[in-house]
């Protein structure tokens, strides 16, 4: 892990370089598994618009990791009650892939749901999507059985659920299963 890594909370003034990465890391990383009607994203422009609504109700909730003076990536997560938080976002520009970055934004993530009393996290991740499900399985996640279809510009997609339960407030220790 770069030893210049600062993970911080995104601010509005973060937008475009979210939308940026987001952009690259998406293209790079669902090539080959998304056709390419898929793999271009909304425009940039409509892009900010969700991510700005994203950052005004949920503030702390978007992380970002940034190398010196650049971002690197990004996290977005919220509580989906009062025990569970949703990780949404999770993108790492590919420079920065295979370098740390990704545990260290995600370790900050749930160490931020865990103070809030959080007992579990989950996502769903593309099926077939190796190199993250290889990410999260290094992470402590598992998967659950649950599968979806969705509907994205036309194609379906398959998405598996993980989760990962987070050590109960106070103690290093795993809570029960939720």
């Amino acid at each position: 892990m770069p030893v210049s890594l600062s993970v911080r909370p995104a601010t509005l003034a973060d937008v475009d370089d979210i939308v940026q990465i987001q952009q690259e890391s998406w293209q790079q990383a669902y090539q080959g598994l998304l056709p390419e009607v898929v793999l271009t994203l909304r425009p940039a422009q409509e892009r900010a618009l969700i991510w700005q609504q994203r950052l005004k109700a949920h503030p702390c909730m978007t992380l970002l990791a940034q190398v010196q003076d650049a971002v690197a990536g990004f996290l977005y997560w919220f509580p989906e009650n009062k025990r569970v938080a949703q990780l949404k976002s999770f993108y790492l520009h590919p420079f920065y892939w295979q370098q740390g970055l990704g545990s260290a934004l995600l370790g900050q993530a749930m160490g931020d749901m865990q103070s809030l009393g959080l007992r579990r996290c989950e996502l769903w991740v593309l099926a077939n999507n190796r190199p993250a499900e290889r990410f999260y399985l290094k992470q402590g996640f598992q998967y659950d059985g649950q599968r979806q279809r969705r509907q994205m510009e036309g194609v379906d997609v398959v998405q598996r659920h993980m989760y990962r339960l987070l050590a109960a407030k106070g103690n290093g220790s795993l809570s029960p299963l939720l």
